[in-house]
């Protein structure tokens, strides 16, 4: 006698680039160690303005859609500092995301900005612009270059980190739910 297959949730992950996708696997490998039966599918993108790359992510979750079927969920990471400079293109990506059901996870300024406050003691930091994020993540982590990978991530910063960063970052706060992780006390 066969044992049923569980079927995983899906979750449709669109990442600005290979750093993000980094992160979408070290998240992968948390839901694994929750045990939750969640696949996030990933998606990495060519980059562009936030326009080009929700419609990207869009494509992309179409193409996944049509091959395996719908998504629980549709993220898309997404730099704050490209995605809030006021342009029209900027405002536009905004309102078809929220129109097709693609939830922005807003990177605050940038990736970056999102691995400073991963350590310990600085959650609270939200440096105003990418250059500033990427100084003060200098100092912290003498070695750090990207790309990154998600083993990388998974050697630097614990679950703890991640729930501490949430305690203070809504948008971190949301995926966390999202993925059906344990939340912050």
């Amino acid at each position: 006698m066969r044992r049923a297959r569980k079927v995983r949730a899906r979750i449709f992950v669109a990442c600005e680039g290979e750093s993000e996708n980094a992160l979408r696997a070290w998240l992968q490998g948390l839901c694994d160690e929750h045990q939750l039966s969640v696949y996030l599918d990933g998606a990495r993108l060519r980059g562009g303005d936030p326009l080009a790359l929700v419609q990207g992510a869009l494509k992309r979750r179409q193409e996944s859609q049509r091959k395996a079927g719908r998504h629980l969920r549709s993220l898309l990471f997404i730099d704050t500092d490209r995605l809030d400079d006021g342009s029209p293109r900027s405002r536009e990506a905004s309102e078809l995301a929220e129109a097709k059901g693609l939830l922005l996870i807003r990177q605050e300024p940038c990736f970056e900005g999102i691995l400073l406050r991963l350590h310990l003691h600085h959650e609270r930091e939200f440096p105003k612009t990418a250059q500033e994020a990427h100084r003060r993540l200098a100092q912290l982590w003498p070695g750090y270059d990207k790309p990154m990978s998600g083993p990388r991530l998974a050697a630097r910063f614990s679950f703890a980190d991640l729930q501490r960063l949430a305690e203070v970052d809504g948008q971190i706060r949301t995926l966390l739910e999202i993925l059906g992780l344990p939340q912050p006390r």
